[in-house]
């Protein structure tokens, strides 16, 4: 840590651990606005995306000169919920969650029920990777495995 600023210029990513890391020792961040942040990074509230050369140039020289809002507790919260004991946390909901997919009635999982993922993420808010995980099991259970 004890950095000033972090830019990551990267044109493609897979997901962003130095970011976590660079997020999690508070140290503000500046990302490409790529599609692997746009559901868990917002421009403005935890980091600063740019596009181009001039947009990381202008939100490095605003955080350095402290013309932009300070973001790294926002930033630093984002880490934090990807921690490892966060992950684990909800790592441990699988069993319950999988035991609730396996109840629902055959027919909730069909194709032809374009609502069941509406349904489960707008009601229980699982997080994608849970909610893969759910999902995945109710087909199972669907197909009879």
């Amino acid at each position: 840590c004890g950095a000033d600023v972090f830019a990551f210029l990267s044109h493609e990513e897979t997901e962003g651990i130095v970011v976590l890391e660079a997020l999690a020792c508070g140290i503000p961040v500046v990302v490409r606005d790529i599609p692997v942040y746009q559901d868990w990074l917002t421009d403005g509230v935890h980091v600063r995306k740019a596009r181009d050369t001039a947009g990381f140039r202008a939100a490095v020289e605003g955080i350095l000169s402290g013309t932009l809002p300070d973001l790294t507790a926002a930033g630093r919260a984002v880490a934090q919920a990807r921690s490892l004991e966060a992950v684990g946390d909800r790592l441990r909901e699988i069993p319950s969650l999988i035991h609730r997919a396996a109840s629902m009635p055959r027919g909730f999982f069909e194709k032809r029920d374009p609502g069941c993922m509406v349904y489960w993420e707008k009601y229980i808010k699982l997080d994608k990777e849970l909610f893969a995980a759910f999902y995945i099991q109710g087909l199972l259970h669907f197909v009879g495995v």
